[in-house]
């Protein structure tokens, strides 16, 4: 389909040709609203989605004198195709997380190395900040999940730097309703690893009368930098002007 052809059957023909030969300023604005999008870096969880490796346990990737990178170690969980209504979420396979300890939480954990260039600068420059979400579903009355992510200066849990993130978050008791919970923040100058934890409240797991498990699946690690104000600017000026611009089309096309 030739280019007049493809003006003819968009709905807004003028729109679509204002937007084909808009101004430079319009451009490097988005030029820059895409370096900003493209600036991020995905340090990948291994198996987010818990559907191709076994479990190892807490210990073993937390407890020797170095971190297992890369495995998803559990505790008092097992891996589900499903039960029930509660089917996963990613392709085959979820954890199931039950009461199994003398804690008050029952807790799958993985090491995650961002010692490497992709991540080095970028952190050591104090401008590196991380989202980690997963989803959660239960079937039980009241359960209480949470996220956490620890830092450490080096590869083991002795190395432990700051304080950690975490947040717990109510899930509703909807069997099969998968709910998204993240926690985010800036990550200090000097961590080289980072430790992603999944858990659930055992006593709200219980909170029923008996025990049900708790459900998560795909869970997902990014780490991007910080924007500089100087793009902040750019990004907010860009969006001003094409709501004016936005607004005079309406009024010319009235």
């Amino acid at each position: 389909m030739n280019a007049s052809a493809t003006v003819q059957n968009h709905p807004h023909p003028r729109l679509h040709r204002q937007l084909h030969h808009r101004p430079a300023f319009l451009h490097r604005w988005s030029a820059a609203l895409l370096l900003g999008c493209s600036a991020a870096a995905h340090a990948q969880l291994v198996d987010g989605g818990f559907d191709t490796q076994p479990l190892t346990t807490m210990a073993a990737v937390i407890g020797g004198p170095t971190f297992l990178y890369g495995q998803w170690g559990q505790e008092s969980s097992t891996l589900s195709t499903g039960v029930g209504p509660n089917v996963p979420a990613s392709p085959t396979r979820m954890l199931s997380m039950t009461i199994g300890n003398s804690g008050t939480a029952t807790q799958t954990a993985q090491a995650i190395d961002v010692s490497g260039p992709s991540f080095a600068g970028l952190i050591a420059s104090g401008n590196a900040i991380f989202s980690y979400s997963a989803l959660f579903n239960a079937d039980s009355a009241g359960p209480v999940g949470g996220l956490s992510m620890d830092f450490f200066t080096g590869n083991s849990f002795a190395t432990v730097i700051g304080a950690p993130v975490i947040a717990n978050f109510a899930v509703d008791n909807i069997p099969g309703n998968w709910q998204v919970h993240t926690i985010s923040g800036a990550i200090p100058v000097g961590t080289q690893s980072m430790l992603a934890q999944v858990y659930y409240l055992n006593a709200s797991l219980a909170a029923a009368g008996f025990v049900q498990p708790g459900f998560v699946d795909s869970a997902r690690l990014t780490i991007a930098a910080i924007p500089e104000p100087s793009t902040w600017a750019m990004m907010g000026l860009g969006g001003l002007l094409l709501g004016w611009r936005h607004r005079r089309q309406l009024r010319q096309g009235a």
